[in-house]
């Protein structure tokens, strides 16, 4: 450093130096230890001859040059750490990873650096101190540790020697951070390493083949046969590589530096473990001497698998021939006493089959006599077993053990003096079999006769079994709905009755009979067109008006709890198709998706306007003018393999009893006589979606609706919150109330209700609700409103006969529908006055 032509630089001779500069370059020349300074806006850079051998080739041109232009490399890095510095504010780091080229390639070092900030003499910061600590082979040290430690890891859990392979190629790769590591295995003549597969980053093609090893040269051959690793750095400058054609092939296979280990097993070249990589780099003697461990401890990992597995093969071959054999099989010696006469045999193994035949445990069997194995078993074994010994005669036959009663085919056979082994059968089932055979021919016709008369019994059980639950869950649906339209004629009636009546009330009474008689006749109907079997006959309607007009319907076969939605998307669409058997269609759809969910859930049915037919079922999608009325269920789902046969007929996943296999099927065949098609989306576990497409119309002429007339609210003796999830019925109940003197509220469902009192619970001086209803039912929303407000009398009604049974169970007065203004008036009279 003395000897640098300061004056060139931006600090000039050193006689013009600042003093805090002198001070520091002077305890920097005298310390061991690396240091470095830079001074002033430019950075310039000091350092003594410790830090010099930090800089490598850098020195000596770095003297003097801004300090983050000699790092240019980690300029990056540096940049937010000198201005920290140059900041006042003192940086220290333990482990600082850079990247450095100071030997002329790129190379991971780590420091521990302490930047100080350094005041000139005006007090401002003039520069920074820097004392250095390289603690890059520590560092490294530990991470071999590690890569060691995790290698050993990786491979102790490995059965399958490429697995082994392949797991060290990756991790000796990814650590050393090259581009390729391939595992050659020599053959036995020594000429030709297989590479099976290899790991590269993707900068060298794969080297997976067949390669002859005097591709690699005698010289390199010769270094590898002897054990010795070959490290070249770099290609081109290596004279054993840098001939033109060698260069030219290592260019084909984009290898610019190699390491070849080799593994020599008993004086023979076994396998080489090779490490490639695209640009020039040097191998180190720690990466080298790791390189060896990992081809020592791939090759042992490798054989003690290999051997491993053809150990496992070898003895599950003969395991399983052994022990999976349909015969039962037996090893076995002659007992003899001391005159030579045969009395006993031992079992010296047996397989799994003779033990189930013969119906005994091993530890109860093996190395035991035949008499303690099976007490009682007769000479006549023995005998037959010594004469084949005796005479190395094979012998087949059937024979009785009577101690256990069992029959057995042997084939016994000479196995060596004194032995013999015994092939077997247990025949006694075939034994069996075979009697009650002879005695079922003897008597098959007339258990034929009993068999037939029993299965047409069982057949016509199941029928009026099948034809009973179905007229019940019918008429149990029908009661309900007439139930409804009956409490309002009853109640229209009744208010008709009273001689004091407006006129204009009458008529209204009078219009509300007639309307809901006309209700009435249309649900008698749709029964009919669904009971029965008809030509279709077409006609326009509009989709969304026709399902809403069966809504009621739908949800007396979907059952109260399962909440349906109805959404129509657009203006109304109109189709041409038998209204009749729409409904029907539209039906069969919600029972199928009531079943699916189990009588629970949601149920949205959907009116669309569609352009195109679905391709489905291996036809063509068509384009034209459809609707699209889809029907959503949140249920099970349908399985893959069963969506293709569910429109079949007869075809039913249901359990015996519990459908027809006829609802789909006249979906199916009613989209496809109309000119529409039915489709359906579904996975297990999250419900399905039947879309039905039916052939748009224009919409009919029409003549016009007559507009509704207003009502009047009338102040009355009380405040009544009915909740009644039929719309008609509540609106009705509410009228008869205000006529009776009430003031009416209605809420559709007891959520509402609840959502009502707690807005204001004296607003309301009883509360009227049905019973069964989506979501919360009337009992349960009675026994809340009876916690929450003790003091406010409930009032239930209901038609459905279960609910009607249980009565006064829920301790609450319950009215039955149908039910007269008298009724109604008495009921809450009596509640309120409590």
């Amino acid at each position: 450093m003395r000897a640098h032509t300061w004056s060139a630089t931006p600090l000039g001779p050193p006689t013009g130096w600042p003093q805090p500069l002198k001070t520091l370059v002077g305890v920097m020349l005298a310390a061991k230890q690396p240091m470095l300074v830079a001074w002033g806006r430019e950075r310039t850079l000091l350092y003594n001859d410790p830090y010099a051998e930090i800089l490598a080739v850098k020195h000596p041109a770095a003297l003097g040059r801004d300090f983050l232009d000699v790092w240019s490399e980690a300029r990056a890095d540096l940049v937010p750490i000198v201005a920290e510095a140059y900041a006042g504010r003192p940086v220290h780091m333990d482990d600082i990873r850079l990247v450095l080229e100071r030997r002329g390639y790129p190379e991971e070092t780590h420091f521990a650096f302490s930047y100080t900030p350094v005041h000139g003499e005006d007090g401002a910061v003039a520069g920074l101190f820097c004392p250095c600590i390289e603690i890059t082979q520590q560092v490294l040290a530990r991470q071999q540790q590690a890569f060691r430690l995790a290698l050993e890891e990786r491979l102790r859990d490995l059965a399958d020697p490429r697995r082994i392979v392949d797991a060290a190629s990756e991790a000796l790769g990814r650590h050393l951070g090259i581009g390729q590591v391939a595992y050659g295995e020599i053959d036995a003549a020594g000429e030709h390493a297989t590479i099976a597969r290899d790991w590269n980053d993707g900068t060298i093609p794969s080297n997976v083949g067949r390669h002859g090893l005097d591709a690699f040269g005698p010289a390199f051959v010769a270094e590898l046969r002897a054990g010795r690793t070959v490290a070249v750095p770099d290609v081109r400058r290596d004279p054993r590589t840098s001939t033109p054609e060698a260069l030219d092939s290592f260019a084909r296979v984009s290898i610019a530096a190699f390491l070849n280990v080799p593994l020599v097993k008993n004086g023979r070249l076994v396998a080489v473990l090779a490490l490639h990589n695209a640009v020039p780099r040097p191998w180190e003697a720690r990466e080298v001497a790791l390189a060896e461990e990992v081809a020592e401890r791939t090759w042992a990992a490798a054989e003690r698998a290999a051997a491993e597995a053809r150990l496992r093969d070898s003895e599950a071959f003969w395991r399983t021939f052994f022990q999976n054999m349909h015969e039962g099989f037996a090893s076995c010696e002659i007992v003899y006493d001391q005159a030579g006469v045969a009395q006993d045999f031992r079992y010296l193994e047996l397989n799994e089959a003779a033990l189930r035949l013969i119906g005994v445990p091993r530890e109860a069997i093996l190395g035991q006599l035949a008499s303690r194995a099976i007490p009682g078993i007769e000479r006549w074994w023995t005998d037959t077993y010594a004469r084949v010994v005796e005479t190395g005669e094979p012998t087949h036959f059937e024979h009785r053990i009577d101690s256990i009663g069992q029959w057995f085919e042997v084939y016994a056979y000479r196995t060596g003096p004194g032995r013999f082994g015994a092939l077997f059968l247990n025949v006694t089932e075939r034994r069996r079999t075979d009697a009650a055979l002879r005695e079922l021919n003897e008597t098959l016709e007339q258990r034929v006769a009993e068999r037939t008369a029993e299965l047409v019994q069982a057949q016509e059980a199941l029928r009026q079994s099948q034809k009973m639950e179905a007229i019940g869950q019918l008429t149990g649906g029908v009661a309900h709905d007439f139930n409804n339209l009956l409490t309002v004629i009853r109640s229209s009636a009744s208010l008709l009755g009273r001689p004091d009546l407006p006129e204009e009330k009458r008529r209204r009474y009078v219009d509300a009979i007639a309307q809901t008689a006309d209700r009435a006749a249309q649900l008698t109907a749709q029964l009919l067109a669904f009971a029965r079997r008809q030509a279709l006959r077409s006609e326009v309607f509009d989709a969304a008006g026709r399902v809403n007009a069966v809504a009621d319907m739908l949800r007396t076969v979907l059952g109260a709890r399962v909440e349906l939605a109805i959404e129509a998307v657009g203006d109304a669409l109109f189709v041409e198709a038998d209204a009749g058997q729409f409904e029907t269609a539209l039906v069969n759809m919600a029972v199928n998706a009531r079943d699916a969910m189990d009588g629970e859930g949601w149920l949205t049915i959907t009116i669309r306007r569609a352009d195109a037919l679905p391709s489905v079922r291996g036809h063509r999608g068509t384009t034209g003018a459809f609707v699209a009325i889809s029907v959503a269920d949140t249920g099970a789902g349908i399985a893959p393999e069963e969506i293709d046969r569910i429109f079949e007929p007869f075809y039913t996943t249901k359990p015996v009893g519990k459908g027809t296999g006829l609802g789909l099927s006249q979906v199916y065949g009613f989209a496809k006589q109309t000119g529409g098609e039915i489709e359906v989306a579904s996975e297990p576990g999250r419900g399905a979606t039947f879309t039905l497409y039916l052939p748009r119309a224009e919409p009919p002429r029409q003549d016009g609706t007559p507009a509704g007339a207003a009502r009047e609210q009338a102040a009355g003796r009380g405040r009544v919150l009915v909740v009644e999830d039929n719309a008609q019925v509540g609106e009705f109940a509410a009228q008869l109330l205000e006529d009776l003197g009430y003031e009416g509220r209605l809420a559709p469902n007891a959520a509402e209700a609840l959502r009502l009192l707690e807005a204001d619970a004296g607003a309301f001086d009883i509360v009227f609700s049905d019973v069964v209803m989506p979501g919360m039912d009337g009992v349960e929303l009675g026994r809340r409103l009876r916690k929450r407000w003790p003091g406010l009398p409930v009032v239930l009604t209901s038609g459905y006969s279960h609910v009607l049974a249980e009565d006064a169970r829920h301790g609450f007065p319950l009215l039955h529908k149908p039910y007269s203004v008298e009724d109604l008036s008495r009921i809450l009279t009596e509640a309120i006055g409590r």
